[in-house]
């Protein structure tokens, strides 16, 4: 459990400093809820088609299967979907502000968080 805690310590640390240089680098003006702002129309809709459908897919998960458990796998590919989406709709709608940059880079960092996460929970 002290190695999950110190892993957990070290990979926010890192995705802090990886932002902070990111924003620093490419000269992004940070907003005060970035995840809040939508440039489309049409980013509303997709994101909550994509949540309606995890939802319904985790229902059905609990409920058909005997696994009580949280797939990672699903969780994982949920963050995938939502942030590069988002990160592809900021680069085609709003590519000045360069803050696609940053939610792909999030993005990867916390993939591979979690995937290294599932190895610590498996063993």
């Amino acid at each position: 459990m002290l190695k999950l805690i110190v892993f957990s310590v070290i990979m926010f640390s890192g995705w802090l400093l990886i932002d902070k240089y990111l924003y620093k680098r490419f000269q992004i003006q940070k907003q005060a809820n970035m995840m809040d702002k939508t440039v489309h129309r049409l980013q509303i809709i997709v994101e909550i088609v994509i949540l309606l459908l995890f939802i319904i897919g985790l229902i059905g998960y609990f409920y058909f299967t005997e696994v009580r458990e949280f797939p990672i796998g699903t969780f994982i590919f949920l963050s995938v979907a939502i942030y590069g989406f988002r990160a592809i709709m900021e680069w085609q709608f709003n590519r000045a502000s360069k803050r696609y940059i940053v939610m792909l880079s999030t993005l990867a960092y916390f993939v591979s968080y979690l995937s290294i996460l599932s190895v610590f929970m498996q063993s």
